[in-house]
């Protein structure tokens, strides 16, 4: 029975009774004629149905095991003792300040390019390096901001926000973002996002921000924030590791998407 009113809510809601606000009476659920299959037959469908959602359980399960992982993982690259394993630990790094790995809102000669897109921190969000969406520069904006395809966003406004996303194309954003580079002989642009979105940057952004409705950090505070750095040959392992934990996400949700999607077409076949 769940499972045909979660197949047939257009039909119920054509029933349902009532000018402002509408609902089902049992008076008129009572009406409905709902086709049922041979009891055998609903054994069969009950139990489809529910190793989709025991399927679907485990996946999410397993998605978020592994992002507390690469949390964790995240967190030792700029602990007090940092540490990654086996591969990075305080007998291999060199102790360092922000601003000696990565510059800010510098400007480059690929930012004369022509651009059409812009960014704002509406389309940047926590836990995804993947900006969610855009703005057309020709349908008006204020900003003026630019960045290219690779730089790291972070959200300087409401720093607690966890706002960091790394950039898929060139284009301007607002001035509420950090535009962040790596410098190319001391940190791995690739890795640069993980070391922003690590407790300890998140929490030195927070505690260095001013203004009471709208707190903001400023980039010559983040820039004193000390950390260790390994050399390049074990940041592009560490990098390899932490990008491979994000593929088995990515491929994680995907799974999630398609058996969701596979639930609800036998819904409509079985029970529609």
């Amino acid at each position: 029975m769940a499972f045909w009113l979660k197949g047939n809510q257009k039909l119920i809601h054509s029933l349902s009774a009532g000018t402002t606000f509408k609902g089902i009476t049992r008076t008129i659920l009572a009406k409905i004629q709902i086709p049922l299959p041979p009891l055998e037959e609903q054994k069969q469908i009950t139990a489809l149905f529910q190793s989709i959602e025991t399927a679907m359980e485990q996946v999410d399960v397993q998605e978020k095991n592994l992002k507390a992982l690469q949390k964790t993982m995240m967190n030792g690259l700029l602990s007090k003792e940092p540490e990654f394993g086996n591969l990075f630990s305080s007998k291999n790094c060199t102790a360092t300040t922000f601003c000696e790995i990565a510059e800010c809102d510098k400007k480059y000669p690929e930012h004369e390019k022509e651009v059409e897109r812009f960014v704002g921190l509406e389309f940047i969000e926590a836990d995804n390096f993947q900006l969610q969406g855009w703005g057309e520069i020709a349908n008006g904006t204020t900003f003026s901001k630019r960045f290219v395809k690779g730089d790291v966003l972070f959200g300087k406004r409401r720093a607690y926000l966890k706002k960091v996303a790394v950039a898929d194309f060139d284009g301007i954003c607002s001035g509420d973002i950090l535009v962040i580079r790596a410098k190319a002989k001391k940190m791995l642009q690739g890795l640069l996002p993980y070391y922003i979105s690590a407790d300890a940057f998140i929490q030195h952004a927070v505690s260095t921000s001013a203004g009471s409705l709208s707190p903001r950090t400023k980039w010559k505070d983040l820039a004193e924030l000390e950390v260790s750095i390994p050399d390049l040959k074990i940041q592009a392992t560490i990098l390899e590791v932490l990008q491979q934990l994000d593929t088995t996400v990515k491929q994680l949700k995907q799974q999630k998407t398609t058996l969701k999607n596979l639930k609800q077409k036998l819904l409509n076949e079985i029970l529609g």
